[in-house]
């Protein structure tokens, strides 16, 4: 007998086409090297139909692998270095823009990041239902981030170097909250408007802003039949270690409370965002 669900979990979701399976293959960040798009391109026209779809959060599907077929295809993979992804009650394949790595207003590498927190939140299979994470570079929002279970935005912490400053007034147009207030000898930041954007640091013609970068976090948000905007308690966390830190206190606060099949912006919604606050900061 077939066991369709366990298929399903590793990758192998059930068409509705009887006898036939569409393979999700999990592309972190939605990077891949051109040895992985010709070994999926095997995979599709030796095992599949020769097409292949590209799913809302950057992984690659091959449709029409029949029964018989899964175990070849694994193997195919496998010699890859690809893999199916994991459905279930799991974190889900992290989505990133291209961050830093071409884009001019990247403030972040958000591919490197991807990688470096799928690598280090593998065990992290066991939840209460799907955990969605996404990544995006700048204030553009590609991403959408805040529609994520946990969402990630690249941030920036001004500081103006005066010395380097000729009064043009571009980074002042180009902030888009006004937070840049004019001054002699030194532009000041109204921290209560900034949002960290980095809109400055990109439009300055004469490297006149330092400052910090790094990510800002955002939690609890959901885009199915019922759409939540996600919360923020925390300022720019400047260090990779301190952000897996939050996402995994995050993740043991939704292992801990959550009931099976529940969202995580249900399960805070229940017990409320003073807990889950208070539960993150204690980290």
């Amino acid at each position: 007998m077939i066991d369709c669900a366990e298929l399903k979990k590793s990758g192998f979701i059930p068409q509705r086409q009887n006898g036939y399976f569409c393979l999700r293959v999990k592309i972190t960040g939605g990077y891949v090297v051109s040895q992985n798009l010709a070994a999926l391109s095997e995979v599709a026209r030796i095992y599949g139909n020769g097409e292949v779809h590209l799913t809302s959060r950057q992984n690659i599907e091959i449709p029409f692998i029949a029964l018989v077929n899964i175990e070849n295809v694994r193997e195919m993979l496998t010699k890859a270095g690809l893999s199916p992804i994991t459905l279930g009650p799991s974190l889900r394949n992290i989505t990133a823009c291209q961050g830093t790595a071409t884009c001019k207003n990247g403030l972040i590498d958000t591919q490197q990041l991807a990688k470096y927190l799928s690598e280090n939140l593998t065990e992290r299979n066991v939840l209460p239902y799907k955990f969605r994470i996404g990544l995006t570079g700048c204030h553009n929002n590609c991403l959408k981030i805040e529609k994520n279970d946990l969402g990630l935005k690249g941030g920036f912490i001004p500081e103006h170097r005066h010395e380097h400053c000729i009064n043009c007034g571009i980074c002042q147009r180009g902030c888009p909250t006004r937070a840049i207030i004019p001054g002699s000898p030194s532009l000041t930041i109204d921290s209560s408007k900034c949002v960290n954007c980095g809109s400055c640091l990109n439009h300055c013609p004469n490297e006149c802003w330092a400052g910090q970068l790094g990510t800002v976090i955002f939690f609890g948000g959901r885009f199915d039949n019922q759409v939540q905007t996600s919360h923020n308690c925390f300022p720019i966390i400047t260090e990779d270690k301190k952000l897996l830190i939050a996402i995994n206190r995050c993740l043991d606060f939704y292992q801990k409370f959550g009931y099976k099949g529940e969202r995580f912006n249900q399960t805070v919604t229940r017990l409320s965002w003073a807990k889950f606050d208070q539960f993150i900061l204690e980290a």
